[in-house]
């Protein structure tokens, strides 16, 4: 039987790492799209309109982005949308994001909002934290922050979306959402919002499961650029089944063993992290890590 052992940690120093939100301060633009995020622009360039766009100066830097509320004739009134994963319209199907396997408390940044009709519309800004389940085949919501904004806000002021967890697991993967219209039924022409210098701050503690039976392993070399090998600590021989994906949840290898080790060829994988799973013979997760593959 699973025991739960509560990591308890509390919170000292609020850590900001900026370099883990890609393109976090919208330095970096390819034509009219920010790098590394997706917009509607794609969407709605063929009918002359843009819903993103490049804001200069921004809070800090050069630049920021801009999302506007925009009435697309044909299709009526689109929102500025811009994520850090990809989106399909319509719809508004949001999927994908970057790596990330913090707990953070918070999501900060700056913003300015702007409606011509502010006690209708409303900005949001929204941060999802994900876990790829391997047994399932589905990413596994860990936490999330949604952060709405009514009242005008006409100069650069700083933003907390704090994260709301549902699951004590670790996430490997982080989705941003945001919209200059949050609610299409509510959305107002030429509401606009401004973002700058994302980041995660601070840390809430998790929860790992240990089982007494748990057949704990090591994984040598790593990083790895050829061939992993996974050692059991323990003499007993069970199936074991391993599993190992990448930070999108593409499946790299799946195998079983009974033996103490366990050989992969890791030579055809991407350079980047892999996660692993050990899954018992009642299909139980008994045993989860990381490990990088260099090139």
């Amino acid at each position: 039987m699973k025991k739960l052992l509560f990591a308890v940690v509390l919170l000292l120093i609020s850590t900001f790492v900026k370099a883990q939100i890609p393109n976090n301060g919208f330095e970096s633009w390819t034509g009219t799209n920010p790098d590394q995020w997706s917009t509607l622009n794609s969407y709605t360039s063929a009918a002359g309109v843009y819903t993103a766009a490049k804001l200069t100066p921004g809070h800090s830097g050069t630049s920021a982005i801009k999302l506007t509320t925009k009435n697309i004739a044909g299709i009526g009134i689109v929102p500025g949308l811009a994520t850090s994963g990809t989106m399909q319209y319509p719809g508004y199907n949001f999927s994908g994001g970057f790596p990330y396997t913090t707990r953070a408390q918070k999501l900060t940044g700056y913003f300015q909002w702007m409606s011509f009709v502010s006690n209708k519309d409303s900005a949001m800004i929204a941060v999802y934290l994900f876990k790829y389940n391997n047994i399932s085949g589905n990413r596994d919501t860990i936490g999330k922050g949604v952060f709405y904004k009514g009242p005008m806000v006409m100069s650069w002021t700083a933003f907390n979306v704090n994260i709301n967890y549902m699951s004590g697991e670790y996430p490997d993967s982080a989705l941003i959402v945001l919209a200059s219209s949050y609610k299409q039924s509510s959305a107002q022409v030429n509401s606009y919002l401004y973002v700058d210098d994302m980041a995660f701050s601070g840390t809430v503690a998790g929860i790992e499961n240990i089982s007494n039976n748990t057949p704990k392993c090591s994984i040598f070399p790593n990083p790895a650029s050829d061939q992993i090998v996974i050692s059991f600590l323990n003499k007993e021989k069970n199936k074991k089944q391993i599993v190992i994906a990448d930070i999108t949840g593409k499946i790299a290898f799946n195998g079983e063993t009974h033996q103490e080790k366990l050989p992969v060829d890791v030579s055809g994988f991407e350079k980047g992290f892999y996660f692993y799973q050990v899954i018992d013979e009642k299909k139980e997760e008994i045993l989860k890590g990381k490990f990088e593959v260099i090139r």
